[in-house]
């Protein structure tokens, strides 16, 4: 039978009319279900058969479409609850086939949630969905109403309540009558207190039901400073998003490698993903996590010194809700990151204050994504109040995240700012053991710097040279403007001299410095000669006592001693932004 009707169906409009093949391809359905057959080959027919009101068929699409979204073919899932939508007027139907509409183009299915949360009847997981997906758009009014509504809670409800008091901490708390955490996280052990986020994702199919533990996972991982994203199973992860139909999963793994790309130091590269990430989906879409990508967008600029595109991306419309959940204080510490770089250090301190107190209001700290105490202690410096700054970055090591690399090395280069330069290098040394664990290439290119103007306000010249010379090379190499800007400040407008070959440059003539320059520089003897309005006979004699008095061989040897060539202007040009209005975003 089954061959009879995929033959005539090969044919459009075939010897049999429309009532005989649907009736046909309904027979079909209900012989292979009987038979035990693929549940996804049953729902085919019944969509060839245009869905019917037998309750066995709606059973069945509703299975398909869930084995179908396991196997991250969406549409076709899609296909089947759109059927079985048209069999019956379930609430739990339509609100299956709405939140698969969200998976797909999130943005488009916010008024198909808002109407499905006044719809009678919704079962109880089916409202815990709902629930989350109004919070992640920030319409967390709503999801209150809706949870009030609904007070059974129930192991979807349990997880629903966890999710919640995270994504919004102090706002949803559990509810009465809610299982035991031990025993939801049984089933969903993302939820456990000692949950490992790396190992979750290492164990996830990504799928819509594993958005939640995706998106908590690898805000723990980004608060932390763990998320190792040169691993296999990253690639693997990605990869698998990217053959999925919803751009979401694939959204949230690009900007969480973007932040890692940050603390590298690749400023380039971070903005670049994190556009990408923006790119995916449209603001709606992204509801409060947006503050995630955009906030590197920001820190990202002003690392690099383009102080004059930050306003722009200021500008955006964001979610009110956004100030209660860890991505607003993502966002909020990226906004202060770049008035402290402009010198609006009042307004700068403002916003780290605010987002201490967020975080009171919360009964949490999250230093790892907010380290307000660190940020504050740096603003305070920046207006000339190196006490209330001593006693922030003191309070900080002593608080939660002290502890941790990153952290303690920014605490410490704040307290070496506090002091003399004779009593700071022995902090800045741990500092620099410290932010080279943590992987944070700009943190320890500040402290280098820090290291080096010591040594040099402390009469040392000799051991100011080679932290000086690391930190400009990883500024340098990351086309970190902010802190090239701010070595020039200090005096180093290029890379520094070794105090040797300083001593070198003194023992020339000015008519020696001046044939060496341009040596360096690659001009010939005959053009140096004719520059100099020497002969060339003159400018060999000069080059010969250049190498004797500068400890040199060759000619190509003087282009590496830095006092020679001039600094070249490394601050970079800013490239055009990506255009979003590209097919994909949704």
């Amino acid at each position: 039978m089954t061959e009879a009707v995929a033959s005539d169906g090969n044919h459009g409009s075939g010897p049999l009319e429309y009532g005989e093949r649907r009736l046909l391809h309904l027979q079909a359905a209900r012989k292979l279900l009987t038979e035990g057959e693929p549940i996804r080959a049953v729902a085919r027919h019944l969509v060839a058969a245009g869905g019917t009101l037998e309750p066995w068929a709606v059973a069945a699409l509703r299975e398909a479409a869930a084995e179908a979204v396991a196997l991250s073919a969406e549409p076709e899932a899609r296909e089947f609850l759109h059927t079985a939508r048209q069999g019956t007027d379930s609430p739990a139907v339509a609100a299956e086939l709405t939140d698969l509409d969200w998976w797909i183009r999130p943005a488009a299915a916010v008024g198909a949630l808002t109407e499905l949360a006044r719809t009678d009847g919704l079962p109880s997981p089916a409202t815990a969905v709902l629930v989350r997906r109004l919070a992640w758009h920030g319409r967390i009014e709503e999801a209150s109403e809706l949870l009030a509504a609904r007070p059974d809670p129930g192991i979807d409800g349990a997880v629903t309540d966890a999710w919640l008091s995270r994504l919004y901490p102090g706002a949803f708390g559990a509810r009465t009558g809610a299982p035991a955490l031990d025993e939801v996280a049984a089933t969903h052990p993302w939820l456990r207190a000692d949950a490992d986020p790396g190992a979750v994702l290492q164990g996830l199919a990504l799928h819509r039901g594993a958005l939640e533990p995706l998106q908590m996972s690898l805000l723990a991982l980004d608060g932390a400073g763990t998320l190792d994203t040169e691993a296999g199973w990253f690639a693997d992860l990605l990869a698998a998003a990217r053959r999925s139909s919803s751009r979401v999963a694939e959204a949230l793994l690009i900007a969480a490698r973007a932040r890692v790309e940050l603390r590298r130091g690749e400023l380039r590269t971070a903005e670049e993903s994190a556009e990408t990430a923006l790119c995916l989906l449209t603001p709606a879409s992204w509801g409060v996590l947006i503050g995630m990508p955009l906030a590197t967008v920001l820190e990202s600029l002003t690392e690099q010194g383009r102080h004059a595109e930050v306003p722009d991306r200021l500008r955006a419309t964001l979610p009110q809700a956004i100030s209660r959940t860890p991505y607003g204080l993502i966002y909020l510490r990226a906004r202060g990151q770049h008035f402290l770089a402009t010198g609006r250090s009042r307004a700068a301190l403002g916003e780290f204050l605010a987002a201490g107190e967020i975080q009171r209001s919360w009964g949490a700290d999250h230093p790892g994504l907010s380290p307000w105490m660190l940020d504050a202690a740096r603003a305070h410096l920046a207006l000339g109040e190196p006490a209330a700054a001593r006693e922030l970055a003191g309070r900080q090591l002593r608080g939660p995240g002290g502890d941790r690399p990153r952290i303690r090395a920014g605490a410490l280069r704040i307290l070496a700012g506090t002091v003399g330069p004779g009593r700071r290098p022995e902090s800045l040394r741990e500092a620099i053991t410290l932010a080279e664990r943590s992987g944070d290439r700009l943190e320890l290119a500040r402290c280098l710097a820090e290291l080096g103007r010591a040594f040099t306000e402390a009469g040392q010249p000799e051991y100011a040279y080679a932290p000086l010379q690391r930190a400009w090379r990883i500024a340098t190499d990351s086309g970190a403007g902010l802190l090239l800007a701010e070595l020039a400040a200090g005096g180093l407008g290029g890379p520094p001299v070794d105090p040797a070959e300083a001593r070198g440059l003194a023992q020339l003539s000015d008519a020696e410095r001046r044939v060496a320059e341009l040596a360096a520089q690659g001009y010939k003897n005959r053009e140096i000669a004719r520059r100099l309005f020497l002969t060339a006979s003159t400018v060999e004699q000069h080059l010969t006592r250049i190498y004797r008095k500068l400890g040199v061989r060759r000619r190509s040897a003087l282009a590496a001693i830095p006092g020679l060539v001039p600094a070249a202007d490394v601050p970079r040009p800013g490239r055009p932004r990506p255009l979003c209005a590209r097919p994909g975003m949704v």
